[in-house]
């Protein structure tokens, strides 16, 4: 056997173990970009599946990426959950776990602060709420208590955030010496 034919044999050997190989993957790769409302990336966000929370990933300083490799065996469907101190908390819902890679769309946090909260609308609150319920829902149903934990910090934030402005509002308005009726007449 010559060297060539040895070489033509080593290479074919590599191809097929690499197709074998991509074949029987047992794990998909899911990755994707943590930004805030401007755009710029968000660092350090702790990004988890949510049916299992040791898959985890924290995106980096740079670009705000993360990538999850997460094992077939959770099943058809996962969860991604996003976590950082300074936004509410959010997920990615009922993500395919069927091809080897996830490209995920940008996410999006919303500001936990007073002032970040305060800038949201009516439907955006509205929608937090909501998601909130049904993560409830889905938590108790499904017996996956990281739902019920996003689902009552996020709503804790939100009853925080109105609190503080009510009283910011009702000292506002005792400085300014108004009343009901003036408000309402002007």
């Amino acid at each position: 056997m010559g060297l060539q034919q040895l070489q033509r044999i080593t290479t074919l050997f590599f191809l097929i173990s690499i197709v074998v190989r991509s074949g029987y993957a047992q794990e998909n790769a899911f990755a994707g970009s943590v930004r805030n409302k401007k755009g710029a990336p968000i660092p350090n966000v702790k990004v988890y599946v949510v049916q299992k929370p040791d898959i985890a990933d924290t995106t980096r300083d740079i670009d705000g990426v993360y990538v999850l490799c997460v094992p077939k065996s959770l099943g058809k469907k996962v969860d991604i959950a996003y976590e950082h101190p300074s936004y509410l908390r959010d997920l990615d819902e009922d993500i395919g776990n069927e091809q080897e890679q996830n490209k995920r769309p940008i996410r999006e946090l919303r500001p936990n602060n007073v002032a970040g909260i305060g800038e949201l609308s009516k439907p955006e609150i509205d929608q937090i709420v909501v998601k909130a319920y049904n993560f409830l829902i889905r938590a108790s149903l499904e017996s996956l208590p990281t739902l019920s934990e996003i689902a009552n910090d996020n709503l804790k934030s939100l009853s925080n955030a109105a609190t503080i402005l009510a009283e910011s509002g009702r000292t506002y308005s005792k400085n300014k010496n108004y009343n009901e009726a003036e408000y309402i007449g002007n």
